[in-house]
C-alpha cells in the first residue's frame, strides 16, 4: 500500500517567519513541541552568529524564543561564531554540540572549539 500523493510533484506551500539563521540547523520533536537552536536573526542583528538561542514551536509555523543560551553581541560578530548546531533530548534536557570560534578563532567561521553542553528543555 503506497503513501497517499507520495507521487505527485513537489509545490511550495508558503515562507514562514523563522527567527534565525544562516547555517544549517536541526529541528526536532520533543513533546508536543518542536525545538531548534539558532543563531538569532533580527533586525538590530541581521547576520552574526553570535547569539545563540532556543526557539519552539507547536506546528513548525509559528516559533517564539525560549532562551539565550550563549549571548555574545558584544564582541565582533566577525570573530564569534555558534554554529552547526545538532541536539538530542535525553529526559527533560536538551545535550547540544556547536561548531564554535571564540576565543581568538580566526574568523566567525573558523571553529577552534566544539561546546557540548545540557540544558533543561
Amino acid at each position: 500500500m503506497g503513501i497517499d500523493g507520495i507521487d505527485e510533484p513537489l509545490r511550495f506551500e508558503c515562507t514562514i517567519p523563522f527567527p534565525g539563521n544562516h547555517s544549517k540547523f536541526i529541528i526536532r520533536k520533543h513533546g508536543e513541541k518542536y525545538y531548534s537552536l539558532v543563531s538569532h536573526l533580527t533586525e538590530d542583528h541581521p547576520d552574526g552568529r553570535n547569539w545563540l538561542v532556543l526557539i519552539a514551536s507547536e506546528d513548525l509555523i509559528h516559533w517564539e524564543k525560549v532562551r539565550d543560551v550563549f549571548d555574545y553581541r558584544h564582541l565582533p560578530a566577525r570573530d564569534v561564531g555558534f554554529q552547526y548546531v545538532d541536539f538530542f533530548f535525553e529526559g527533560d534536557e536538551i545535550l547540544y554540540l556547536s561548531r564554535t570560534a571564540w576565543n581568538g578563532a580566526h574568523n566567525f567561521h573558523d571553529a577552534n572549539y566544539s561546546v557540548f553542553g545540557r540544558m533543561k528543555v
